[in-house]
């Protein structure tokens, strides 16, 4: 093939496409995950009992549960940083049998609320439902509370929220 102006045009555009392309992806690809880094910033947190959120009862995740089972701090975000939640683990007793129990995930600030997940599970034989699954990065800022609502008609409630602080950027 005989290669004229128009062809050399052509091949000079196709090339030039493709090295802005090897050039720019990279960028793109190098936002890393938000994962924790180290332990420490890993956190589980207890919701120790039923209290009122803003929109009625509810249980506020308020409770560390340290590895060692040493002490149990009251749960607070730090200035500067966020808190990330990963994962719920909740379960209910004392539900009729076949019924379905829905547990709602709500950030609460000063004077403005926000649902940010919700699941739900039918009680089993037993009347207990629940389960543990995965929250996806749900970010929570220092003086937010983490509140969790719980329909249906049960007897005895347990939460425990997964997570990891990191900076806030």
């Amino acid at each position: 093939m005989r290669r004229t102006p128009s062809t050399r045009l052509v091949s000079y555009a196709i090339f030039s496409s493709a090295v802005v392309t090897l050039l720019v992806l990279p960028s793109v690809a190098r936002a890393g995950a938000l994962a924790a880094t180290r332990a420490s910033q890993v956190r589980t947190v207890n919701a120790s009992g039923l209290t009122n959120c803003a929109t009625g009862p509810g249980y506020v995740f308020d409770q560390v549960i340290l590895g060692d089972l040493s002490s149990f701090p009251t749960f607070a975000i730090p200035p500067g940083q966020v808190f990330v939640i990963t994962g719920l683990d909740w379960r209910v007793v004392g539900t009729p049998p076949g019924e379905i129990t829905g547990a709602t995930l709500r950030l609460e600030g000063n004077s403005t609320m926000g649902t940010v997940f919700y699941d739900s599970a039918n009680a089993g034989p037993d009347g207990g439902s629940g389960r543990s699954v995965a929250v996806p990065n749900v970010i929570v800022k220092p003086g937010v509370s983490i509140c969790l609502l719980v329909g249906g008609n049960f007897s005895a409630f347990s939460g425990i929220l997964h997570g990891f602080l990191a900076t806030d950027k």
